[in-house]
């Protein structure tokens, strides 16, 4: 039973002595993942200002909704550029 016991014990202290060094890899994966989605999404967003910059000069929208919109997206843009620079 003794034995059993310390068997628990020494097991739970080499994961708990161990466990970081699994964590830190998940967690910079994540950031690395989190990174490259930040960049194609804001990249997404500036193709979206262009093409209604464009469909304004053509006069396909109206003024009011082109500044309504284009204040959004840049919104949009200016969070995603916070998020990333912490």
């Amino acid at each position: 039973m003794e034995i059993i016991f310390v068997i628990i014990i020494f097991t739970a202290s080499i994961i708990f002595v161990v466990q970081p060094l699994f964590l830190n890899d998940a967690q910079s994966e994540s950031k690395l993942f989190n990174s490259e989605s930040q960049l194609q999404e804001k990249s997404i967003l500036y193709k979206q200002i262009k093409e209604l910059e464009l469909d304004y000069d053509l006069g396909n929208i109206s003024k009011e909704d082109f500044k309504q919109i284009r204040s959004q997206l840049k919104k949009e843009v200016s969070i995603i550029i916070e998020t990333s620079s912490r």
